[in-house]
């Protein structure tokens, strides 16, 4: 008595002669006494057959599985054992307590990219806080002095502390007032009203012999509430 398993024969996009065959049900038993299984469609179509050596059924399946599996698994490993290598090669040496670099002091410019003498400013600015490009290129306020000061000696990095707009100065009310979200900053960068989480950020401001002004980190305890400054 001879086993027989259906065989579908799928077409695909490649040329007729290539078409491939799945099976779709799984044996059900070895064929007796012939050594084989015959593996045929339904009885309304054309029979294909195929020889299939039942020695080999069991053992060479459960062979074949496993060492595909192993194959599949070595490259794996290697993949993630180079990339791991390759991390630890790469990550620099760097104390856990380093800090982070700090900008370069700078030469203050105005929107033409001129370097700013105090003379200049003050006649520019005219007793109100006044935009210039600072530390990293970024737009910094320099403002007024007080009791007859031409300048205060800090400077505050105009960019909301909320999401980097640019708090402009209202002269009305006398404060910066950010147009994105509302935010709004006194004469010194204090908040007051939020939704900003930190005061404006500060910049030291002096004078170099040729009256220049030269702005440069500001690293040392906030003035304003004696907290540590928040963007270094």
């Amino acid at each position: 008595v001879q086993w027989r398993l259906p065989v579908l024969l799928v077409a695909t996009s490649l040329p007729l002669g290539s078409a491939a065959a799945a099976i779709l049900s799984p044996p059900l038993a070895a064929g007796r006494g012939h050594g084989c299984r015959f593996l045929s469609r339904s009885s309304s179509s054309a029979a294909v057959y195929s020889r299939v050596p039942v020695a080999a059924s069991a053992s060479a399946a459960s062979s074949t599985s496993a060492s595909a599996a192993n194959a599949g698994r070595r490259p794996r490993a290697l993949g993630a054992a180079f990339l791991a290598a390759l991390l630890l090669w790469s990550r620099p040496d760097r104390p856990a307590s380093a800090k982070p670099r700090l900008p370069k002091p700078v030469i203050a410019q105005d929107k033409d990219f001129q370097e700013v003498k105090v003379s200049q400013w003050v006649q520019t600015a005219r007793g109100q806080p006044d935009l210039v490009l600072g530390l990293k290129g970024d737009p910094y306020w320099l403002l007024p002095g007080k009791e007859g000061g031409a300048l205060r000696n800090f400077a505050l990095r105009a960019e909301c502390t909320h999401l980097g707009c640019i708090a402009p100065w209202d002269a009305r009310q006398r404060k910066f007032v950010c147009p994105c979200h509302g935010s709004e900053y006194d004469e010194e960068g204090n908040v007051l009203r939020g939704p900003a989480p930190q005061p404006l950020a500060l910049a030291h401001v002096e004078l170099t012999k040729e009256e220049k002004i030269l702005l440069s980190p500001w690293t040392e305890e906030d003035f304003r509430d004696d907290s540590d400054p928040w963007w270094i």
